[in-house]
């Protein structure tokens, strides 16, 4: 079962933080749907058979929604669950966050998130989630983001996870949530067109599944070659976030285990794919005092100090042998936290 943060030791840069603040999200709640009371209503069923909430599914501590999916069906929107909600003031603005957990029976498969206006044209965007092979049977967490869409033009927006013009599947579903997000970026790796996006010094990369990931299937596990004698000899940027009209300060988190204990890792934001230009660093370095185990690590980086229309977050953990890292579910959110003590800002190339 992959429930949010079980599992995770939660270290902190040093910062001003509000009681109870999710370190992955600070946006509005818009769908909250899950089936602990027994209650199939949250998400209307269209195309599906006996959809019905179970409590004695393997991996799973709580009521989830099982049904079965025919198949056979010529249209993705044949087979979904779908409701509608209110559309917020500031869709255009923000990104938007997407969230469930999904067990099937039959692997691969293929789920698609589906947001659209609520009448003709049906105006909207549509995202995959491939469930890999070998995942059948498996509790898997898809958290991911949508970037922001200006054409809904309706008063209520449709949200559909859709599984039409595939073959029969026997699934269960969960936890399904919606946010209006501060997120710039957020990966869990699924794709590997993140992975093309990553840039690393010093440091080889593998995305590799693993049962126990964070969230989704795979994991990025990163192998540092080149140690060197000092934190930035071993490197590794992560993908970069478009920013428009901010000034703001920013926050990094991610999942990360190490097979080395107390281990050290600096984070911060620089200006270019290869640090050839200005830089700022978060906070304070964090330590990950555990061997594998997943630890959620989080870097507050105060509001840079030079103007870029992208920034690409960046993991410095060199001087500390050739370690062997993994590191899943990562986001970078604006945040209105307080930047007590301001640290100091390279404006050259570390290389």
């Amino acid at each position: 079962m992959k429930r949010i943060g079980i599992g995770l030791f939660i270290v902190l840069a040093c910062a001003t933080i509000g009681m109870g603040q999710d370190l992955f999200e600070t946006g509005e709640l818009l769908i909250d749907v899950n089936y602990d009371d027994f209650d199939t209503s949250g998400l209307n069923a269209t195309g599906l058979s006996d959809p019905f909430v179970f409590d004695d599914i393997p991996g799973n501590e709580t009521g989830a929604l099982e049904f079965e999916i025919p198949g056979g069906t010529e249209n993705a929107w044949s087979e979904q669950l779908s409701t509608n909600f209110d559309k917020p003031e500031n869709c255009e603005d923000v990104t938007w966050r997407i969230q469930y957990r999904v067990r099937v029976e039959n692997t691969p498969y293929n789920i698609q998130l589906r947001m659209q206006i609520t009448e003709d044209p049906w105006t909207g965007f549509s995202l995959d989630n491939p469930i890999p092979a070998g995942s059948e049977g498996k509790w898997l967490l898809y958290d991911f983001l949508a970037s922001p869409f200006a054409s809904f033009s309706t008063d209520q927006i449709n949200f559909s996870l859709r599984f039409g013009a595939q073959d029969y599947q026997l699934m269960q579903i969960d936890d399904v949530r919606l946010y209006n997000s501060n997120a710039l970026r957020m990966s869990s790796f699924e794709s590997s067109a993140d992975e093309r996006m990553l840039k690393s010094n010093g440091v080889e990369l593998e995305r590799v599944e693993k049962e126990d990931a964070p969230a989704g299937a795979y994991v990025m596990a990163a192998r540092v070659v080149e140690p060197g004698d000092s934190l930035s000899s071993a490197s590794l940027i992560l993908p970069y976030a478009i920013i428009r009209d901010y000034s703001g300060a920013y926050r990094i988190t991610l999942a990360m285990r190490s097979n080395v204990a107390n281990f050290e890792v600096r984070g911060g934001i620089t200006e270019k794919s290869d640090f050839t230009a200005s830089l700022v660093y978060a906070q304070e370095t964090v330590t990950i005092a555990e061997s594998d185990t997943w630890t959620t690590v989080s870097f507050l980086v105060q509001p840079l100090t030079f103007s870029a229309s992208r920034v690409y977050p960046f993991l410095q953990f060199g001087g500390q042998g050739e370690a062997e890292i993994q590191f899943d579910r990562f986001v970078i959110l604006r945040t209105d936290e307080v930047v007590e003590n301001p640290v100091y800002t390279n404006f050259w190339s570390l290389y």
